[in-house]
C-alpha cells in the first residue's frame, strides 16, 4: 500500500497496460505524455485520451486511506466534481478505481498556469489582466454558492488556472481577452447541508453530544505528538463538563490522529463529515480565530463554530485576498495580520512591503478608490458585511476599476455598509 507518493515512480502509479485492457478492454487508452504535478498524495500526468476524444487531458492519481470511513468522504467529494460544470471550474470528466489503494480522476487539461506563478513571475498585474480575471471569478463562486450550493474553502492563487497564453517574456504584456480563469482543487469543499470534506492532510472532524448539557461538540484531528495512540482532555464549551478523548493516529493520513473513543457514558461519536479548510493568508478572521482557539488547547468546537466552517463568507474573505494579492503584487502572508474593520480600509490604502519581497518584481503601494473599496468590503471583519459574490456593489466596483477615471471619494471606503456605489457619468 503506498502512503505518500512524494518519491513514487510514475509507473507505479500509473494505470499499466494490463490494468487499462483489464477495465476498458483497450490496452492504450491513457498515453502518458509527461507527469505535470506533484503533492504528497498525488501525482498528476498530462495524457491523450482515446476513448473520449483522444485529446490531451490530466489524468490525477490519488492515494486512498485504507480506512473505509475516510475512503467515503473522498469518493463523496470525487462525485460532487463531477456534477460541476461551469467555464470558471476545471472539468472532471470521469473517475475510476483498477488498481490497489489508488483512484484515477480524468481532468480538463488547463494549458496556462496558475497564478501563484503569474505574480512569482511578474509581480503586481495591471487592472486591465486583474478586472476580467475577478469578473470570472466572481461569476464562478455565485455559481458554486446559489446553483450547486458548495463552498470551496481554499481560495487562493495556487488554485487559479489560466486557460489561455501568457507571453514567457516578463516584459511582453499580457492580453486578457486571451485569458479563462479556472477554479481547481476542490479537496476541502462542502456542500449543502451534506457537509463532506476529504483532504487527505487535514482529516475529518468528529462529532459527539455531551453527556451533561446534550450540546453538539466537533473534535478537529489532532498530530501526532508521540504515541500511536494519545487520550486527552476536552471540555465542553457551553457547560464546562470535561471527559477523555482518545485518538488515533495514521500514517496514511500523515500521521492525524481522529478521535476514536470517548470515556464519558452515555456519549456516541460519529463522522462529522465536516474538515478545517483555508490557508495561511487567506483565511477569514472567524476561521483564523477557531485556528488559534484549537492551538491553544481548545478540545472541542460547538455546532456554531461548525457551521462557521462552512460559510460562503469564508470564499468572499479569501476572494479579496487573491484580488488584493492580483495588484499590489504582495503576498497576503508577508503583510496581513487579523485586522479589524477599521483598519482595514487603511491597509488597503497603504500596502507594507518586506524586506524579503524581491526587488525585481512589480510592487503597487496604492490602489484606487474603487479597488480599495471592494477589497475593504470583501475582507470585512464581520462575515455578514461582505458581499455576495453576485452583489451589484462587486460589479459596480469592478466597472469603475476597469475605467479610466478614478472615482475618488470618501465614501466609497465605508465598509461598515456594503452599498453599490452610484457611477459617475
Amino acid at each position: 500500500m503506498f502512503t505518500n507518493v512524494t518519491h513514487a515512480k510514475g509507473d507505479n502509479v500509473f494505470p499499466s497496460k494490463e490494468k487499462q485492457n483489464e477495465a476498458f478492454g483497450m490496452e492504450d487508452r491513457f498515453e502518458r505524455m509527461e507527469e505535470i504535478g506533484r503533492g504528497s498524495f498525488s501525482v498528476v500526468f498530462k495524457v491523450t485520451d482515446k476513448k473520449l476524444d483522444g485529446q490531451s487531458y490530466a489524468l490525477k492519481c490519488v492515494v486512498l486511506p485504507q480506512s473505509e470511513a475516510l475512503r467515503k468522504p473522498l469518493l463523496d467529494e470525487v462525485q460532487m466534481m463531477n456534477e460541476l460544470d461551469h467555464v470558471g471550474i476545471v472539468k472532471m470528466f470521469e473517475s475510476f478505481q483498477i488498481m490497489k489503494d489508488l483512484l484515477h480522476v480524468v481532468l480538463e487539461l488547463v494549458p496556462g498556469s496558475s497564478l501563484r506563478k503569474l505574480l512569482d513571475a511578474r509581480g503586481a498585474l495591471d487592472t486591465s489582466v486583474v478586472v476580467p480575471m475577478a469578473r470570472q471569478m466572481a461569476d464562478a463562486l455565485h455559481y458554486l454558492h446559489s446553483t450547486v450550493h458548495i463552498v470551496h474553502r481554499d481560495l487562493k492563487p495556487e488554485n487559479l488556472m489560466s486557460a489561455g497564453r501568457v507571453p514567457d517574456n516578463v516584459k511582453d504584456p499580457i492580453e486578457p481577452t486571451e485569458l479563462q480563469w479556472k477554479i481547481c482543487d476542490f479537496g476541502v469543499a462542502v456542500r449543502g447541508k451534506q457537509h463532506r470534506g476529504g483532504d487527505y492532510s487535514d482529516a475529518m472532524l468528529m462529532k459527539l453530544n455531551c453527556s451533561r448539557c446534550k450540546e453538539l461538540l466537533f473534535l478537529p484531528p489532532r498530530k501526532k505528538r508521540g504515541a500511536l495512540r494519545e487520550i486527552e482532555k476536552v471540555k465542553c464549551p457551553k457547560c464546562g463538563h470535561s471527559f477523555g478523548v482518545e485518538f488515533e493516529f495514521d500514517k496514511a493520513l500523515d500521521n492525524i490522529g481522529l478521535a476514536v473513543d470517548v470515556s464519558d457514558d452515555g456519549q456516541t461519536m460519529d463522522m462529522a463529515g465536516i474538515s478545517m479548510g483555508g490557508t495561511a493568508g487567506y483565511m477569514a478572521p472567524e476561521l483564523v480565530a477557531i485556528d488559534t482557539g484549537l492551538k491553544k488547547g481548545k478540545g472541542a468546537l460547538s455546532t456554531e463554530e461548525a457551521q462557521c466552517l462552512c460559510s460562503t463568507a469564508l470564499d468572499i474573505f479569501s476572494y479579496g485576498r487573491v484580488l488584493h494579492y492580483a495588484l499590489t503584487g504582495i503576498h497576503p502572508n508577508s503583510t496581513y495580520k487579523e485586522e479589524r474593520v477599521a483598519s482595514a480600509a487603511a491597509f488597503v490604502r497603504r500596502p507594507s512591503f518586506t524586506r524579503s519581497s524581491p526587488k525585481a518584481l512589480v510592487r503597487r503601494r496604492t490602489l484606487s478608490a474603487p479597488a480599495q473599496a471592494l477589497i475593504a468590503a470583501l475582507t470585512a471583519h464581520e462575515p455578514e458585511k461582505r458581499p455576495q459574490a453576485n452583489s451589484p456593489a462587486i460589479r459596480e466596483w469592478l466597472d469603475m476599476m476597469g475605467s479610466s477615471v478614478d472615482y475618488a471619494s470618501g465614501a466609497i471606503l465605508n465598509v461598515g455598509t456594503v452599498i453599490a456605489p452610484k457611477s459617475s457619468k
